[in-house]
């Protein structure tokens, strides 16, 4: 009885030391030779988060772990890259390793933007982005003044109505203005101010963006909980998003049914050079593009006119070197501060905080530190943007420093998975911020307070009222 009590016993220690050593091995082999980062809980993930924005997060734990930091969201594993060179290094020298997507990304269930988003950058991928880019340079590109001229004849409309003395919430005066543009450039065609067809269309963006990009692509994948408990909890949001995409997709497929292929815009542009497309692919790749004009550039319009009211020193700098040049997308080389004012704005600003996730084709190593197959890898562009060390001054506005130095600054991505609308988002800030400076003066409202911000997607202003003063008058 006693032998066999003992040889229990010494099965029992067996099964618990063997468990017990699985248990460690398993975790070395999970854990060992990752990048530095907070402690992790068994399934539930690393505490990193306070009570702040996302961007906030990263930038502590950038200053405490160096150039490269993870950190564990329930079960999936974030690696952050915070210096240009590394991110570089990744996303540009090693785009090939690089270039995955994440296969449990939101839109890979919801079916949509497959091809820029969830897909590997693939042969289909690239000859749709070529494609795009190529149907952007052929509308503004060199000698082009398409784009300029729909704007000018856009804020000839919206300019009318301006009152020096009446507050304007910028955001909302440019949305308006920018969903024409687009859909004059998209489609060749636009819509009256304050029409049911631009009304429904501002409530199909706005449900677009509030459940697609807020509800799920940052609170459903930034919940410490494995994937198919945050599938379950988050059931409504999912629908949801379905259902405002389904919106979108129709509105877009009605556009498309009375679209003129004669027209001189971006569908007819692209069908030429990309004839093989599908019906639904145009209509999805149209849909991703819309996400930037209807909803981003009004928020990063509302940021850079900010910064102009805050700063009527460098505004009047800008308006002498304006006033001795004629409005024109060629004349950037001419208007140097003005550019300087732009590339300052977008790395102070730091709209973008950090990349879509990307993911390696097999495990790798990079800065020395082991890279799983299966991990969310981020380039943080707010660490880059904001480092003293490497951008000094940084948490001062000087737009100076751009005609001193080259200096490294990311603010629509970099490498294969880069925004496709940054040539878009950059012409019309640039642009609309030259033929507004050529006619008004831009001042704060009396009693401004601190800018609140929309949510952590893209790091907007919810609200800027400025004043508009007529130059004509004021003179």
């Amino acid at each position: 009885m006693l032998k066999q009590d003992i040889r229990t016993y010494g099965v029992c220690i067996g099964v618990i030391t063997g468990s017990i050593t699985l248990g460690v091995y398993a975790y070395k082999r999970l854990f060992s030779r990752l990048p530095p980062g907070p402690f992790t809980i068994p399934f539930f993930g690393s505490p990193a988060r306070k009570n702040e924005l996302v961007y906030e997060t990263n930038k502590r734990l950038a200053e405490k772990y160096g150039v490269i930091f993870s950190y564990w969201s329930g079960t999936q594993l974030k690696i952050f890259l915070n210096d240009y060179n590394l991110i570089k290094e990744a996303f540009v020298n090693r785009g090939d390793e690089f270039s995955q997507a994440p296969p449990e990304n939101m839109s890979y269930f919801l079916k949509f933007h497959d091809r820029f988003i969830t897909v590997d950058y693939n042969e289909d991928v690239r000859i749709l982005k070529r494609g795009i880019l190529q149907a952007f340079r052929g509308l503004f590109g060199s000698g082009k003044t398409l784009l300029e001229d729909r704007i000018r004849f856009e804020l000839f409309h919206k300019f009318y109505n301006i009152k020096d003395d009446t507050p304007i919430d910028v955001g909302e005066f440019f949305k308006a203005l920018s969903v024409n543009v687009t859909c004059s450039m998209y489609f060749g065609k636009r819509f009256e101010y304050d029409s049911k067809e631009m009304d429904e269309l501002f409530k199909l963006s706005q449900n677009y963006f509030k459940w697609f990009f807020v509800e799920l692509t940052l609170n459903f994948t930034n919940m410490p909980l494995p994937f198919f408990l945050k599938k379950i909890i988050y059931r409504k949001a999912i629908q949801k998003s379905k259902d405002a995409i389904e919106g979108m997709r129709q509105w877009v497929r009605s556009m498309m049914e009375d679209h003129d292929d004669t027209e001189d815009d971006l569908v007819s542009a692209y069908k030429k050079l990309v004839p093989e497309a599908k019906i639904e692919e145009i209509i999805d790749t149209i849909m991703f593009l819309l996400s930037d004009p209807l909803d981003v550039v009004p928020g990063v319009l509302s940021g850079l006119f900010h910064l102009v009211a805050m700063h009527p020193e460098k505004q009047q700098k800008m308006f002498e070197e304006i006033s001795n040049s004629q409005s024109s997308f060629l004349d950037q080389s001419k208007l140097p501060y003005v550019r300087a004012f732009i590339i300052e704005t977008l790395r102070y600003a730091n709209f973008v905080s950090n990349s879509a996730a990307h993911r390696v084709i097999k495990e790798t190593t990079l800065q020395g530190y082991r890279i799983p197959k299966d991990a969310d890898i981020y380039a943080n562009f707010y660490a880059v943007h904001m480092n003293e060390e490497t951008m000094k001054d940084c948490f001062i506005f000087r737009p100076e420093r751009h005609l001193e130095d080259n200096h490294n600054i990311i603010t629509f991505g970099i490498g294969r998975k880069s925004c496709l609308g940054e040539q878009w988002v950059r012409s019309q800030m640039y642009l609309t911020l030259v033929i507004t400076l050529q006619k008004y003066r831009l001042e704060p409202t009396p009693g401004f307070n601190k800018l609140k911000y929309q949510s952590d997607v893209f790091h907007l202003p919810e609200k800027v009222e400025l004043l508009f003063i007529d130059r004509n008058k004021s003179d």
